[in-house]
């Protein structure tokens, strides 16, 4: 009722109708008829009393000693007409005090942080709202004895006693500084990281990215944080080579780079290398191949380094069709459409489990990316997905979720883009046309 009543009042302002131009209008705004809650309790209060929570920090340290406004966004225009003060106007008084000390390695290691934060506020279902980590470009992480924080709201001073203060960005005048409490081990400075630019910044689940960033692989914290909804389309390489001397490299055999996974061990029952002899299913492979997909000019791969799987008609027991043959091996020889630093491990790699996944990739860290492909019913593939996720995890010993599984069709509806992204899976729609 309060909600309809506050929408109705809403209103004649967005119609231009003036507070003063009414009698009532007046006493609304000036009297005490504005609904807040102090701690657990609700009430009617002036609007200058009211504080609007828009930094959810602040709004856990201040509550039950200020009246919040009580009504959500979609009466934030209301708050901010009637000149609520928003919880994030709270003066902030910061004292370190003891011994003092730079530390370089982790002010270099935060400030290289600041790319891919700003592609994490850049990201709709991560950041909601429009932020810059311009300010990481130039900011120390200084080593303090203690930290003392003090903020003050509607004159009421508040200093977070139950978790005492153990780090905090300060931004006064053109420094910033990120300050950490010496008592503190090395091994909690990621963790205490997190917790200074997620309050400083009020985004959620920043905590958690940034100390994934500080303690784990780059490349395996990107994977992680894309089912999350992190755009990693716009995240940088970890290195960006010359044009010249990537196209040298699309024409070389590599050596297997190292990986910190286990590779999955050859087993008899799985075939290694692609299949080449002709059956009486399969066309000879002297025979020119009618159904080769076009390439790519910039990702032509040499003679004799790719090596496909022959083409099996579909029937009514099985095989496939050729546009789902064409398209899986243009996918397979242009890894770059899912990624940079893509490695093709396998077209058609069988699982113990003899399912059989179209495409396996490893990225530059050996983590394995599993594509189903489909060509004109994408709905089917979302469960085939699922499962070679799960397989894949198991057969390269790695937790389920940091291994990337993706659909890929040339056309995906949005309820089943819906469902990949609620079961971990990527959509990836591909241009094609056979």
């Amino acid at each position: 009722r309060v909600q309809t009543l506050y929408r109705r009042l809403w209103q004649p302002l967005q119609e231009g109708e003036n507070w003063t131009e009414d009698e009532e209008w007046e006493q609304a705004r000036d009297g005490k008829c504005w609904l807040g809650k102090q701690g657990d309790e609700w009430g009617f209060f002036h609007a200058e009393e009211l504080v609007w929570n828009n930094h959810s920090y602040f709004a856990e340290l201040f509550e039950g000693k200020v009246p919040f406004w009580a009504f959500p966004d979609d009466l934030r225009a209301l708050a901010e007409h009637l000149n609520v003060e928003p919880c994030s106007q709270a003066n902030v008084a910061f004292r370190p005090s003891g011994d003092q000390e730079r530390d370089d390695d982790w002010s270099k290691r935060v400030r290289n942080l600041r790319a891919d934060i700003q592609v994490f506020f850049e990201s709709p279902h991560l950041c909601g709202e429009d932020k810059s980590a311009e300010i990481l470009d130039r900011v120390s992480v200084c080593l303090t004895e203690e930290l003392t924080v003090t903020y003050t709201l509607k004159g009421k001073p508040v200093t977070d006693q139950e978790n005492p203060c153990q780090s905090f960005l300060d931004t006064t005048g053109h420094a910033a500084t990120l300050w950490l409490g010496l008592g503190a081990d090395e091994d909690e400075y990621a963790e205490l990281i997190g917790d200074a630019l997620q309050n400083y910044f009020d985004v959620k689940e920043l905590r958690g990215f940034v100390e994934d960033l500080l303690t784990k692989a780059r490349d395996k914290v990107l994977v992680r944080w894309k089912q999350r909804g992190l755009r990693t389309d716009l995240c940088a390489s970890p290195s960006e080579p010359d044009r010249d001397e990537a196209d040298e490299e699309s024409i070389k055999t590599l050596e297997e780079p190292e990986s910190e996974y286990p590779q999955p061990e050859a087993d008899e029952s799985e075939p290694q290398t692609p299949q080449t002899g002709s059956t009486d299913s399969e066309p000879d492979e002297s025979e020119p191949n009618t159904d080769s997909p076009p390439r790519d000019p910039g990702h032509i791969s040499p003679p004799g380094v790719l090596r496909y799987p022959s083409y099996r008609p579909g029937s009514g027991g099985g095989g496939e069709g050729p546009e789902h043959y064409s398209l899986k091996t243009y996918l397979a020889n242009n890894p770059s459409l899912f990624g940079e630093g893509l490695e093709l491990v396998a077209i058609e790699y069988t699982f113990q489990s003899n399912d059989r996944v179209d495409i396996l990739f490893k990225d530059a860290a050996g983590i394995p990316i599993t594509v189903e492909v489909e060509t004109d019913q994408p709905a089917s593939g979302i469960w085939q997905a699922v499962k070679y996720k799960h397989l894949a995890a198991v057969k390269y010993g790695i937790p389920c979720e940091d291994v990337r599984s993706i659909l890929a069709a040339p056309s995906i509806p949005d309820a089943v883009r819906q469902e990949c992204e609620r079961l971990g899976i990527e959509p990836v729609e591909v241009p094609w046309k056979d």
